[in-house]
């Protein structure tokens, strides 16, 4: 039995990912008082827990999507776990890092001549983006 399948909580932990990336959408956010100060917590769309976010995910988020909030609401960030070191040991964090843009389709013009004119068109390559994330969006948000 998993502990963490015993002890559920309404919040993220890293357990919360299965070890791999999870590409989401910030729904809402709100800040809540905590011992050790206030922190951001966010909602996304589709996921039933919240994500209490610290000071270094909030400026990940921030580098990003800007320094206001508000701003942040319907963007997609990436969480994925990573190790981190706490109190002098090695533990499992929730980190954050920017979704890679999406970018349109590449448009190529074509120019052709016809009775003299020259007649100028676009044509949509379909080619993606070299950064343009690989397809995350029909996953299934385990959390």
């Amino acid at each position: 039995m998993n502990l963490n399948d015993v002890y559920q909580s309404d919040t993220l932990k890293a357990a919360d990912l299965k070890g791999r990336e999870h590409l989401l959408v910030i729904a809402t956010i709100d800040v809540k008082p905590f011992n050790d100060g206030p922190k951001l917590i966010l909602t996304f769309q589709n996921a039933k827990k919240s994500f209490v976010c610290n000071r270094t995910n909030a400026k990940r988020i921030a580098f990003r999507h800007g320094d206001d909030t508000d701003g942040w609401i319907g963007k997609e960030i990436i969480l994925y776990p990573d190790l981190v070191d706490f109190q002098g040991k090695a533990v499992e964090a929730i980190r954050v890092k920017p979704a890679p843009e999406r970018t349109q389709h590449v448009a190529k013009p074509v120019v052709q001549k016809r009775d003299g004119y020259e007649l100028s068109t676009t044509i949509h390559s379909g080619e993606r983006h070299p950064n343009a994330p690989a397809d995350m969006g029909d996953q299934e948000i385990p959390f």
